[in-house]
């Protein structure tokens, strides 16, 4: 059986995920107890990252570098605020696989965008995608799967450089 790249770093990341959530620090775990998933809702918060891979996604199709900085920035942001909150779901800390799948990943696909600019774009946003789907498996969420956009729902905005 042939195993794509994707597939392989999806497993990979799965894998790394489980055991990492075992060695997790005693600080993260004190956050944990400190919000509950009743404290901090998550579903906003990942529905402004979705918002925001978006409009990063266009900003780049247009290569509009300081629109897709400004939105990689956002999601930055929000992903750290789910870091930092200390967020548990059904026994998972949704907060520690948020820096191992996301703010990782993302930290990645900036360095790639810094080094190559959009000239590899669909791969470098495949990456990154693959980073929130290994991380919605890893938290019992497999059944939401990103991936690129199809279509521009933002027709109020310009993604063209001005």
């Amino acid at each position: 059986m042939k195993v794509s790249k994707w597939m392989a770093a999806t497993i990979f990341m799965v894998v790394i995920a489980c055991t990492a959530e075992q060695t997790e620090s005693v600080s993260t775990e004190k956050k944990s107890v400190e919000h509950s998933s009743e404290e901090f809702e998550l579903a906003p918060h990942m529905a402004n990252l979705q918002r925001y891979l978006e409009k990063m996604y266009w900003s780049a199709k247009e290569e509009n570098e300081l629109l897709h900085e400004f939105y990689a920035h956002e999601i930055e942001e929000t992903m750290e605020e789910i870091h930092e909150a200390g967020v548990m779901e059904d026994g998972v800390n949704i907060s520690y696989n948020m820096m191992s799948f996301g703010i990782k990943a993302l930290e990645t696909y900036e360095k790639r965008i810094e080094e190559n600019g959009f000239s590899d774009y669909d791969n470098q946003f495949k990456n990154l995608i693959n980073g929130c789907n290994g991380c919605h498996l890893v938290s019992k969420k497999g059944m939401i799967v990103i991936q690129a956009p199809t279509v521009n729902h933002y027709s109020s905005q310009r993604f063209k450089k001005p």
